[in-house]
């Protein structure tokens, strides 16, 4: 019994061997394929009122053609993979065909997308990687600059010029992921954590708005950052407004628009001369 069963097995993989290496010709005309016949069976085809093919014992050969040189007619008979017998004038091309090549050939073409698509994830995750550092460095030089507004919620925001830049060039979900790894990062090395919450309602909601506005394409990227330096400010307020559970701190709100106008004004002038300068890098 045991025997037999290997018989069997070996039997099976024998014709799917078989199978899988079974060869065929492929007829083109004028660069499209006409048909596809299998070699195991003899057969004559009229490829219109041109070229005849003929197959038998698994050879290939054009027995008939009404070009002029007859250099197709005279061609040898293929039965190989690979070879092939091309009618010029008539725009017929006769190729041998094996189904195991053919599949080795889509394996190749898969592995080639496989290794692109890493090659294309590892270049995002190294420039989300110097987005992030970009970004943490901009906040810890933000901590040297010796100025104070004397109101809550007020700063530069210079690492937001990072958060716009990448959410033209990278993507808003990537800007989203980046400005909330930012704000968490600098909450632990320079704040604490109300200012984490505080940082990531702000972000969230700037970025919601600048991504809208982008999205419309009738607002400039000075236009776009404005928005969001205005609606950071707003979002950092709102959130601030449940935690403390009273209306009494809205009375920040001018300032902190006008600071959000400011501040993002000058956001976007800067993104925007970058924008021109990585414009000029490229065209180069």
């Amino acid at each position: 019994m045991i025997a037999a069963l290997f018989f069997l097995v070996g039997n099976c993989f024998t014709e799917r061997r078989g199978k899988d290496a079974e060869k065929y010709l492929r007829i083109k005309v004028d660069g499209e394929v006409f048909r596809e016949v299998s070699l195991e069976e003899d057969a004559e085809i009229a490829i219109g009122e041109h070229n005849r093919v003929k197959i038998q014992d698994g050879q290939v050969e054009n027995d008939l053609a009404d070009c002029p040189d007859q250099i197709c007619a005279a061609h040898p008979k293929i039965s190989k993979n690979r070879e092939s017998i091309i009618c010029l004038p008539n725009k017929v091309i006769l190729e041998i065909v094996d189904r195991a090549d053919e599949g080795s050939k889509e394996m190749m073409q898969l592995q080639d997308r496989n290794q692109k698509h890493r090659k294309d994830w590892g270049r995002q995750s190294a420039y989300f990687g110097m987005f992030l550092a970009l970004s943490l460095i901009f906040s810890y030089v933000e901590t040297l600059i010796p100025i104070s507004f004397g109101i809550p919620g007020i700063k530069l925001g210079l690492a937001n010029i990072v958060t716009v830049t990448a959410l033209y060039y990278a993507g808003t979900k990537e800007a989203f992921v980046l400005a909330i790894l930012r704000n968490i990062l600098t909450g632990f090395l320079f704040g604490n954590l109300f200012a984490i919450f505080y940082s990531i309602a702000g972000s969230c909601f700037s970025i919601l708005i600048m991504h809208l506005l982008k999205k419309r394409g009738s607002f400039s990227v000075i236009g776009v950052s404005i928005a969001g330096g205005v609606f950071h400010n707003i979002g950092q307020l709102l959130v601030a407004m449940l935690v403390v559970e009273s209306l009494s701190i809205s009375y920040y709100m001018p300032v902190l628009l006008t600071a959000g106008i400011l501040t993002g004004a000058v956001i976007g002038l800067l993104v925007q001369r970058l924008q021109r300068y990585l414009q000029k890098g490229q065209t180069r």
